[in-house]
């Protein structure tokens, strides 16, 4: 019984938890994490500059929060699995 109880509840949380089919879960939690890194920055920049900058000070920091909050273009998109095994290695 506890075999069949076990199972039961196995594949009930699969069910539940598992993605389903079609969706990519890498894609949209990059693109979840770049979206929540723009409004980071535009809250920071908000927050801590006025909008109305008169000094040096103030022009600097907000140029430098806006080359920090501009998306930064990837060489090489990083994978969670490693490269496949080479031929010659089989």
């Amino acid at each position: 019984m506890f075999v069949v109880r076990s199972a039961f509840w196995l594949s009930a949380a699969f069910l539940i938890m598992a993605p389903s089919a079609g969706m990519d879960v890498g894609a949209s939690a990059r693109a979840a994490g770049e979206q929540l890194t723009s409004q980071g920055a535009q809250a920071v920049s908000e927050t801590l500059l006025p909008a109305n900058c008169a000094s040096v000070e103030c022009a600097v920091g907000r140029t430098v929060l806006a080359q920090i909050a501009a998306p930064q273009a990837t060489a090489k998109a990083v994978s969670a699995f490693p490269p496949p095994r080479p031929d010659w290695a089989y």
